[in-house]
């Protein structure tokens, strides 16, 4: 099977999966879903009236009043996954800086402590590869009396291109787990690692428009920022040889930041952990 075909056959594959999954929630948790497929082809599934809880803030189901009524501090996942991947950082001759080849501008990752920078497509904006998101977004005053509203944004990806390069992630940098998509271009195969971000966002007041990550990172947006970010990456592919070990070796990724707060100065995350290590074979010793 070439190549596009299989990437097409695996996509539907998890669609079908996926809308299986909706299919078994009970009647309530149903009322809180949507899905679509973006222009990228990435399912995105939203989690319509899911809110969170004023105490814990972890996301739950509201069961609506009415039915079709919307939770009034609920905002399509849309908005926010539309406005990912679209901010122009200048490059100074009039047009926009392009951060990594071949891929629309995102959050990049970087370990200090290990000297390693790792790419991951967090909100799905990588075409062609059958990921999935699911997640919510919600809305509501920051409290204080300060005007200003607070952005929860939960988003669980399924099949997020992923690779990890000596150093920050450059387009000359060296490959250690995955490949670029200048390569995968050019034949090489994808690796992928599923991830869990939350982010905590404040705005100058309600119902603005949703606003890219790397804009709060590289501009330090006045009155507005990032409260928090949590987020965690897990899968399994290929090593490469500057790692130590036969080229295409199966490897295992693992990403983490804790509980990051800050919002200004780069477009690149420090991370608690960028783990890379050898999948051993069964029957191994």
């Amino acid at each position: 099977m070439k190549r596009p075909e299989l990437i097409k056959t695996v996509f539907w594959g998890l669609m079908v999966a996926a809308l299986l999954l909706l299919g078994s929630l009970p009647a309530t948790a149903q009322t809180c879903q949507s899905w679509y497929i973006t222009a990228e082809g990435t399912l995105v599934i939203d989690l319509g009236g899911a809110f969170y809880d004023s105490v814990t803030f972890e996301p739950t189901c509201e069961v609506l009043d009415k039915p079709g009524e919307p939770d009034k501090n609920q905002r399509p996942l849309s908005e926010f996954l539309d406005v990912q991947g679209t901010y122009c950082y200048a490059d100074g001759a009039g047009g926009c800086q392009i951060f990594v080849p071949g891929i629309p501008n995102m959050l990049t990752f970087f370990d200090a402590s290990t000297n390693r920078g790792a790419v991951v497509d967090y909100a799905g904006l990588i075409p062609g590869f059958g990921t999935i998101v699911t997640g919510s977004v919600s809305e509501r005053p920051e409290g204080g009396g300060t005007g200003r509203a607070r952005i929860l944004v939960d988003l669980f990806v399924e099949r997020a291109l992923t690779w990890v390069t000596l150093g920050l992630v450059t387009q000359e940098g060296t490959v250690l787990f995955g490949n670029p998509m200048v390569a995968i271009n050019a034949g090489a195969a994808p690796s992928f690692t599923d991830s869990h971000m939350r982010i905590d966002i404040i705005r100058p007041a309600l119902g603005l428009p949703m606003i890219d990550l790397v804009q709060i990172f590289a501009e330090g947006v006045a009155n507005q920022g990032l409260r928090s970010l949590a987020f965690e990456a897990s899968g399994t592919g290929e090593l490469r040889a500057a790692f130590g070990v036969a080229d295409g070796t199966k490897g295992k990724a693992e990403l983490t930041i804790v509980q990051l707060t800050m919002s200004s100065g780069s477009a690149t995350l420090p991370v608690d952990n960028i783990k890379l290590e050898v999948v051993k074979q069964r029957g191994a010793k």
